[in-house]
């Protein structure tokens, strides 16, 4: 295996983990029905994305830092903007100032923020 597949692996786990992430903070620390649906719907695309990446289904691309470009235009894109769109409902319908939902919101936003950016300036 390559530098370059190792790096769409990498970016893969890193989708896992964002939602695990979720899943983690869901069951232990505060039970929210939009957080549980971020985290189950990120962590099944970053298994898919996983599966993809270890059965050499997914070609390696010129990375950029440290994953490919345009994986990170596809994780940024997707991840980025569901995160900010649901930190923003759940910051918003909880009508109260939870930190994490307010990070969440500025974390999704500023990752879609990134991903647009990739994208618009794609190769």
């Amino acid at each position: 295996m390559d530098s370059k597949q190792k790096n769409t692996l990498i970016g893969s786990l890193v989708i896992v983990f964002d939602g695990l992430i979720g899943l983690i903070y869901y069951l232990f620390f505060f039970f929210s029905i939009p957080l549980m649906i971020f985290s189950i719907i990120m962590t099944s695309l970053g298994f898919v994305f996983l599966f993809l990446a270890l059965a050499k289904k997914l070609p390696p691309y010129t990375h950029h830092w440290w994953m490919s470009r345009r994986f990170a235009r596809i994780e940024t894109l997707l991840g980025g903007w569901f995160l900010g769109i649901v930190g923003s409902l759940a910051f918003i319908l909880e009508f109260t100032l939870r930190p994490y939902f307010f990070l969440l919101m500025v974390y999704g936003l500023s990752a879609a923020g990134f991903g647009t950016y990739l994208y618009i300036t794609r190769e």
